[in-house]
């Protein structure tokens, strides 16, 4: 199990800190805050050691790791409270997709190859 807060989540679930949504900039028109959707997007803050397998009867880990970047539905997920700071537990099914981490990767053109 790996985890930055202190809270262990148990077989596939997955805690993510949603993303709070950036400051209008200048000229933007403001949107009221009960009509703002939440932002889906989120940072992994821990990941439980995943599910058992019902054929092999070994765990197959969840493929998340802190630090990561997901995009999850609008209703993925239970929303906990953690040290007084709010987080959303959630299946790792419930996750979309991530984004790596760093550059892009380029192909490498045939030349080179």
């Amino acid at each position: 199990m790996k985890s930055t807060i202190n809270y262990e989540p148990r077989g596939d679930r997955v805690v993510v800190r949603r993303l709070e949504r950036p400051a209008p900039k200048p000229g933007e028109v403001i949107v009221p805050g009960s009509m703002q959707k939440q932002l889906d997007e989120g940072i992994v803050v821990a990941v439980g050691p995943g599910l058992r397998n019902r054929l092999t009867w070994l765990i197959d880990p969840v493929d998340l790791e802190p630090g990561n970047h997901v995009c999850f539905g609008d209703f993925a997920g239970s929303e906990i409270e953690v040290d007084g700071e709010k987080f959303l537990s959630m299946r790792d099914e419930e996750i979309h997709g991530r984004r790596p981490i760093g550059p892009p990767k380029v192909p490498l053109p045939m030349a080179l190859m």
